[in-house]
């Protein structure tokens, strides 16, 4: 079952936490259904969180998909090539959105690996083809043109209810190298 608009109408802290363990979904091209389980993800908290790209309001055509309804798909591209992958969360107009940073593979392996296989000449083996947003995105074929788009109800790209994580086997660390921000 997809998750609801409900379900990402809340704090970013409280969607990040119960976003563990749900499935990620892409139907490719050809009807192939792709997936992974969320395991690792990096919450950023809108207009007062320095490493947040909307921090102190800014807003831009590059990030306006933060600021639009919970559920909504922001995409950006790190050094013209590396994709990464968000959905906004909250409410409309406060940008604070998810960085889904890996995957562990469930379905669609194959089309997974060859994805990410693109570039390569040597083989990936099957836990790191989306250990990091730009692997995961370039394994999941998700680019700038699914930027803005809206998770909810859609056939493309969507989270199901996967398996739940509880509190005790949830870790959570400060962001690494952001300090120059403060």
């Amino acid at each position: 079952m997809q998750l609801s608009r409900d379900f990402y109408s809340r704090p970013c802290e409280t969607v990040s936490r119960e976003l563990l363990g749900k499935t990620l979904v892409r139907i490719i091209d050809n009807g192939v259904r792709i997936s992974g389980k969320i395991v690792e993800i990096e919450a950023y908290l809108g207009v007062v969180d320095a490493a947040c790209h909307a921090y102190q309001g800014k807003i831009t055509r590059w990030n306006e998909s933060m600021y639009k309804i919970p559920g909504t798909v922001y995409v950006y591209q790190r050094f013209k090539k590396i994709h990464c992958f968000n959905i906004s969360t909250d409410q409309e107009g406060n940008p604070s959105a998810l960085l889904i940073r890996a995957l562990e593979p469930i379905e669609g392996i194959e089309y997974l690996k060859a994805n990410r296989m693109k570039d390569r000449t040597n083989d990936i083996r099957t836990h790191l083809i989306c250990a990091g947003p730009g692997k995961l995105c370039k394994a999941m074929n998700i680019d700038l043109s699914m930027d803005g788009v809206d998770i909810i109800n859609n056939e493309r790209i969507f989270v199901e209810e996967g398996t739940h994580v509880d509190d005790e086997d949830i870790v959570c660390d400060p962001r690494v190298r952001i300090g120059w921000l403060l």
